[in-house]
């Protein structure tokens, strides 16, 4: 527990300490520095030989998950300050280990896989210098069995993509407890400020969004350097379990443009396309296509004001958000709500296309009028 503690404290030091901190440094961001290096030198010269065995009750080999999460976390205090003895330290452990997942290289307990994580941070680091030989003969062994529920538990969002472009996941297997004690806030996916992004052929099932699409929030989110646009997304033959959306713009969302939806099946998902709009953020969603779905959720469509760590403040050049070009067609869908949209003076709907649309609505809330410039065509709604 004290190693994961240690962990986090110098991984979150990483999201509030910038690369080129130097004079530009607040005597907060100062005072996080300071406790992140006096907790990781305490640890240090405690454990002063990376290699030996940890004992918590009993002996354990070193590259256990617990001490691996401490490794992660000094590979991100290594991105902010980086002294040579962090790297030394690590390397050290890893040749140890002889850069292996603990137990074997057949081993496929995320627990003991854990470690590997660090090897490719180092590997990455030393200009793609390391042996990942076992790393990639691990993954190799496991993606060979055909089988895609080994990595099942997800306390909080299960993949983050930040500031990142060409990227596939391809077949994946995404699961949390969504009965019972339930994961919270485990989005399958979150992609942030990202661009040509594929999702092709997995499954998801997680106690929140399936994919959620980011990229800052607040009044003033669309003029931060951190934040940022999201375009070219498509996420196509998929199957969903229970989600809260199976896709979700926002809330934390600037600008989303070329999004499309296709070719999937939904198992009674609270809603399929989520559109968030923040009051408190200026937002503009575009060209957004959901084509060829089946199956059953709560709502289809859902377009509401969301107001959950709502902060507003004062700018006179406040762009109004809107919602423009969403096409929805080839829907064979059985929902409680098929139409759930709300109206607002702080957004602006137009140009939404309904086309070959054949549903089964317990609501019945269907209004072209509440959008401006709605096409509809051959929709049947019982």
């Amino acid at each position: 527990m004290k190693t994961t503690i240690i962990a986090c404290v110098m991984a979150l030091c990483a999201a509030f300490i910038p690369a080129d901190a130097g004079a530009q440094e607040t005597e907060k961001q100062k005072e996080i520095i300071d406790v992140v290096h006096r907790t990781n030198d305490y640890f240090m010269q405690k454990y002063n030989d990376p290699t030996k065995d940890t004992f918590v009750k009993k002996l354990r080999t070193s590259n256990l998950w617990t001490r691996a999460v401490y490794y992660e976390g000094l590979m991100a205090l290594y991105d902010i300050d980086p002294q040579q003895r962090y790297i030394d330290y690590t390397d050290r452990w890893a040749d140890y280990h002889k850069w292996t997942a603990r137990g074997s290289v057949n081993d496929m307990d995320a627990d003991n896989q854990c470690c590997q994580q660090t090897y490719i941070d180092r590997h990455v680091q030393s200009g793609m210098k390391k042996d990942m030989s076992k790393v990639k003969e691990n993954l190799d062994h496991q993606m060979a069995t055909g089988k895609y529920s080994y990595w099942t538990w997800s306390p909080f969002w299960t993949n983050h993509l930040y500031n990142s472009d060409h990227v596939r996941y391809l077949d994946c297997y995404i699961y949390s407890p969504t009965m019972g004690l339930k994961a919270p806030s485990s989005d399958a996916i979150d992609i942030d400020v990202c661009h040509d992004v594929i999702i092709d052929g997995c499954y998801m099932s997680v106690n929140d969004d399936a994919v959620a699409i980011k990229g800052g929030k607040g009044t003033w989110a669309d003029k931060a350097p951190e934040n940022g646009p999201n375009f070219n997304i498509l996420i196509q033959n998929c199957k969903y379990g229970v989600v809260h959306g199976c896709l979700t713009l926002g809330s934390e969302s600037v600008y989303d443009r070329n999004i499309v939806l296709r070719n999937i099946e939904v198992d009674n998902a609270n809603r399929v396309l989520w559109l968030k709009m923040r009051p408190d953020t200026p937002q503009h969603y575009e060209y957004v296509t959901v084509d060829n779905i089946s199956g059953t959720t709560g709502s289809f469509l859902v377009v509401r004001p969301w107001t959950q760590f709502f902060n507003p403040e004062d700018r006179s050049d406040m762009p109004k958000s809107r919602c423009n070009n969403i096409v929805m067609t080839n829907i064979q869908m059985e929902c409680r709500n098929f139409f759930d949209v709300g109206t607002s003076d702080k957004y602006l709907l137009r140009d939404f296309t309904f086309k070959n649309i054949n549903v089964k609505d317990e609501k019945k809330a269907f209004d072209k009028t509440m959008i401006e410039n709605t096409i509809v065509e051959n929709v049947t709604i019982l």
